[in-house]
């Protein structure tokens, strides 16, 4: 890609000499040259010819290229050249003088301005390409001559091909911002108890903030193109913003519990728990029967709870004894010792042994129940800080990848970054 044009500032220079030493001779034609001379008379014997200038320029210097003006500033010559036919004499009746120096504006001389001139000072306009802004700037320069008023205007113009050096780019605004998008690969090792996870992606996305205003202070507002240097801080402010999100959802899975939320469901934990930490090299600790659930457990629970208990059955010897053995069938048999009724007792004292057993067998089912919701809170929080873990592991994964994607592209796109 090129610039369309560029027109710059003509310095036009020019000597005068009012005292001069010259022969005898050189005066005489002087004067013979000047006398009826007009200098607004075009320089032909026959009005119905043009005059034909020969036109050159040699550019001295470039004084300064306001991108966001859109202006060129630079110092040139012009060099014109015409055969004016009034001014001819014989050189054998002056002395073998073949040439002669004229002040200017005593003699004809083409009226040449620069036609997209700024100002009174020739600042000539330039319109900017900003697609290859950092790589190469293509220079065209328009000038228009003005023969007469009510004649056809001749245009000349010239071309300057500029390129800009890519280095003073490259150093000051391409590596420290990929310096920076490092800081937000490097966030996702961060582990989210320091609670500044969030907090660096913030500050790299400001960053990038000051990179992208920096641009944009330099460059003309225009909608044109948009330069290769601002779709590059685009991109980066983009995926800053994109790992700023991933961030606080990891953040979020991080600190998920019993109390906010259950286990998490059989795809979701089948993906995070087990697919991609086999994918990524990531070692899960598993856990014995880990597919029940806790409404399996409370269910169960629920049937256990169901079971008739000794005390449904006091009267009688045989409903007694029926009781105490479905009780010792249904609560007793993970006693250490077991309970049997002998002749010697009463059954008063039975049941009130029974009793004392039934109490001690509901404060150890109580206290195992409240152990395994213990148990079982802690392994859904573990399994939530777990997904978190592979949430962040493939963020550093794919942010890597973008961001080094998105820098080879750019470089690709740069039309000089070979040269």
């Amino acid at each position: 890609m090129h610039l369309d044009f560029i027109y710059p500032y003509f310095l036009l220079s020019s000597i005068w000499i009012y005292e001069i030493s010259a022969s005898p001779h050189e005066l005489r034609l002087l004067n013979d040259l000047l006398v009826g001379y007009i200098p607004e008379e075009r320089p032909v014997l026959d009005s119905s010819k043009p005059v034909v200038v020969k036109l050159s320029i040699s550019l001295q210097q470039i004084i300064n290229l306001n991108e966001k003006e859109e202006t060129l500033e630079v110092s040139a010559w012009l060099k014109f050249s015409w055969y004016d036919e009034n001014l001819r004499w014989e050189p054998l009746m002056y002395g073998n003088v073949t040439d002669i120096r004229h002040p200017a504006g005593s003699i004809w001389y083409p009226d040449v301005l620069l036609y997209n001139s700024v100002d009174s000072a020739f600042d000539s306009t330039c319109k900017v390409n900003l697609l290859n802004y950092h790589d190469d700037h293509t220079a065209s320069v328009r000038e228009k001559k003005f023969d007469c008023c009510v004649e056809i205007y001749e245009e000349v113009k010239f071309a300057l091909y500029l390129k800009r050096r890519t280095l003073y780019y490259s150093f000051n605004l391409i590596l420290p911002c990929l310096l920076i998008m490092i800081l937000v690969i490097l966030g996702f090792t961060v582990c989210p108890e320091t609670c500044e996870k969030v907090g660096l992606q913030i500050s790299v996305f400001l960053a990038i903030w000051i990179f992208l205003a920096f641009m944009n202070e330099i460059t003309p507002q225009t909608s044109e193109a948009v330069p290769l240097l601002g779709v590059f801080f685009q991109a980066c402010m983009i995926l800053s913003i994109l790992a700023t999100s991933f961030t606080v959802y990891v953040q979020s899975y991080h600190f998920r519990n019993h109390n906010s939320h259950l286990r998490m469901g059989f795809w979701m934990r089948y993906f995070l728990l087990e697919i991609f930490p086999w994918l990524l090299g990531m070692k899960v600790p598993k856990r014995e029967n880990n597919k029940k659930t806790i409404k399996e457990s409370w269910r169960q629970r629920r049937r256990q709870s169901e079971t008739k208990t000794v005390f449904d059955y006091t009267d009688g010897t045989s409903k007694f004894l029926l009781a105490m053995g479905d009780a010792m069938k249904c609560h007793f048999d993970e006693l250490v010792f077991k309970m049997h009724a002998t002749s010697e007792d009463s059954d008063q004292e039975a049941i009130e042994r029974l009793r004392i057993l039934q109490r001690i067998y509901d404060h150890v089912k109580m206290i195992r129940e409240r152990e395994e919701d213990t148990v079982e809170e802690k392994y859904v929080a573990l399994e939530w800080r777990l997904a978190a873990m592979v949430v962040d592991r493939i963020c550093l994964i794919a942010f890597s990848v973008l961001i080094i994607g998105i820098t080879v592209i750019i470089v690709i796109k740069a039309p000089y970054i070979h040269a």
